[in-house]
């Protein structure tokens, strides 16, 4: 196979195989090697689609298991007879048994979509793959909610979901996957709002007009308090205390999405205080399931508010190396009024590493 995700890959197919699950592309998988992915993908989808079909024709009486073909007419089914009703030669024990089977090959399919979603995800990926295993209940739950939903949409995020609990079991709580499995379009729609101005475990206050003009209200605010993916809205909400990761000066990173803000100061401590509202954690593994561009006029506004307490502050762009670091590269110092950046001169490009915490 020899690509960036094959060991993930290899340990995901290992961790179903054990329990049964994503049975349906078991008999592609010794064919990865020797197949080139895009065509093997391609290969599978059209597969799963035609059972898709067998199953809808089955469900709707269209196919029996046999291919023979039949109709089923709800007039046919009589309550005043107390003799066994057929249609068409069909028991009504058959109708029931051609239906438990038409969805039993649903929810397998279901489950085959969002493990190849998982698959994706990981294809890129050179995270060594952890020792610890999945948890055979979380497994066995993940596979009855993915089981659950036929949308294209809802099968990537059950296939992100598998994918980060592959590479760090323990990642996607219980409580995750049934919020998930309960969420409805309108409150992932308030969520995706409020996505692009989390740092980590909270959002900055006293950014309403910015907020407002991306069409985060304090109304939508209060009803992510009442999902529970915030904290802290009421009256003046939550005082952050940040102190330095480093003990020779102090350095802070904020992180939002593959940018940040460098926090610097001379004295390692001096500590910050930043009003803000708190990211449940909840909420924090659910804003992990999507892909977000961070909010420049926002990360500008509070780089510059936190550069009146006296920090130098800088813009930059980060990656996860794992173990609880970043690499972080472009950092371009916030000039002390936004007014003048363009009379700034283009920053040195910088490269190093910080601990996310």
């Amino acid at each position: 196979m020899n690509w960036p995700g094959e060991n993930l890959i290899l340990k995901l197919w290992e961790s179903l195989a054990e329990k049964g699950i994503g049975s349906l592309l078991r008999p592609w998988q010794i064919r990865r090697e020797g197949r080139a992915n895009i065509d093997l993908r391609r290969y599978e989808m059209l597969a799963l689609a035609q059972a898709e079909r067998e199953s809808e024709e089955i469900r709707s009486g269209r196919r029996r298991l046999e291919n023979t073909k039949f109709m089923i007419s709800l007039t046919d089914f009589s309550p005043e007879s107390s003799a066994p009703v057929q249609v068409e030669g069909v028991p009504l024990l058959e109708l029931a048994s051609h239906a438990a089977v038409a969805d039993s090959m649903r929810k397998e399919i279901n489950v085959a979509k969002a493990v190849l979603h998982a698959e994706e995800e990981l294809r890129n990926d050179d995270t060594p793959p952890q020792e610890k295993k999945l948890e055979d209940d979380w497994l066995y739950r993940w596979r009855d909610y993915a089981g659950s939903v036929s949308s294209e949409e809802l099968q990537a995020i059950w296939g992100r979901i598998l994918a980060g609990e592959l590479k760090s079991p323990g990642l996607y709580s219980y409580r995750l996957m049934d919020f998930v499995r309960n969420l409805t379009k309108d409150e992932a729609s308030l969520i995706e709002k409020i996505a692009p101005f989390v740092f980590g475990d909270f959002i900055a206050r006293d950014q309403d007009a910015i907020l407002e003009k991306s069409g985060v209200t304090f109304s939508i605010i209060l009803q992510l308090q009442d999902l529970g993916i915030l904290s802290g809205v009421e009256a003046l909400g939550l005082s952050l205390t940040m102190q330095s990761n480093s003990k020779d000066r102090f350095m802070k990173v904020l992180l939002c999405h593959g940018r940040g803000l460098l926090l610097e100061h001379d004295d390692a401590t001096k500590t910050l205080d930043l009003g803000a509202y708190v990211v449940t954690t909840l909420g924090r593994q659910v804003i992990k399931l999507g892909k977000f561009i961070p909010n420049e006029d926002y990360l500008l506004a509070v780089g510059s508010k936190i550069q009146k307490s006296g920090f130098k502050v800088s813009l930059i762009d980060y990656s996860d190396i794992g173990n609880g670091m970043i690499r972080y590269s472009n950092a371009h110092e916030i000039p002390n009024s936004q007014q003048d950046e363009t009379q700034q001169p283009p920053p040195a490009a910088l490269s190093s590493t910080s601990p996310v915490t």
